[in-house]
């Protein structure tokens, strides 16, 4: 399973001064990693707050949206993680993991060996307004494409060393492993600016609508109907993130047809508007 993810790494850094790590509404294409080298801080999810403790590291997904408290005694390390929203299979939907986890030794040479490898992938600056657009994400992006294979295996056999810890159960790691529901989720994500009818995805998993709508829901948390609307919002707010397109423009290539629909179910999904969402992470 794990052979399908393609997971980049975009960034990588050492962070000394804690009281520059102060931004709100936080919302990104790529996961991040932290390592607390030192001090203490926080993240506040819209449910709850995480308190950063020393020698312990933490995930967070993609595009969830946070707020970064920190302070002078705040030292950190960080990784930035990238699956492109193109990819049929995305390892942030498929395994459940935890946020927080004590990291031993061996995780904190792994984050000292990347940073020492390739320091060019540092951020040149700690504003994600700054670092979260087209310009900056292709660049990184490209740039690991580009590396030799040596160097593509050795980060990705890092982030995966990395990334597993904060697996909390191993007999729930994979959410679903009925693969004629893998392959359909995997049509729906070659296919998702398509005009996508669910009795033909009932088809292709050779069960009736019914019971294919009871099954993938259980499978992956919604019935298939909102899982093509949350993909499509998903990639929405990517290309929202990234792109100067007009808004029309972005509905039409995540599959409306209808602007006036795309605005409302993306406000429906993100409780802004696109324009909202737009001026509201850059």
């Amino acid at each position: 399973m794990l052979d399908h993810y393609d997971l980049r790494m975009l960034n990588v850094g050492y962070e000394p001064n804690g009281s520059d790590w102060n931004w709100r509404n936080v919302c990104s294409p790529f996961a991040r990693i932290y390592l607390v080298a030192k001090g203490n801080a926080e993240i506040r999810f819209e449910q709850f707050t995480l308190k950063l403790s020393e020698g312990y590291m933490y995930l967070i997904p993609p595009y969830t949206r946070h707020t970064c408290i920190g302070n002078d005694n705040f030292v950190h390390y960080y990784i930035h993680l990238y699956e492109s929203p193109d990819d049929e299979s995305l390892m942030f939907e498929d395994i459940s993991f935890g946020m927080e986890y004590k990291a031993a030794d061996a995780d904190k040479a792994v984050f000292k060996m990347l940073y020492t490898l390739f320091p060019e992938t540092q951020l040149s600056v700690t504003d994600p307004e700054k670092y979260d657009n087209n310009s900056e994400l292709s660049k990184y992006n490209i740039n690991f494409i580009n590396r030799p294979p040596c160097e593509r295996m050795l980060i990705k056999g890092s982030m995966l060393v990395l990334i597993s810890r904060f697996i909390n159960d191993e007999r729930n790691v994979i959410r679903n492993n009925d693969t004629r529901l893998i392959d359909v989720r995997n049509y729906i994500n070659r296919h998702i600016t398509e005009d996508i009818q669910i009795s033909l995805l009932s088809d292709m998993a050779c069960l009736s609508q019914s019971h294919f709508i009871r099954k993938f829901k259980a499978a992956f948390g919604v019935p298939p109907k909102q899982y093509i609307i949350r993909r499509r919002i998903e990639r929405a707010e990517f290309m929202l993130l990234i792109h100067n397109n007009p808004i029309k423009s972005i509905a039409l290539s995540v599959g409306f047809d209808d602007v006036s629909l795309f605005v409302k179910t993306f406000k429906s999904y993100t409780g802004m508007t696109p324009l909202e969402y737009r001026r509201h992470n850059r």
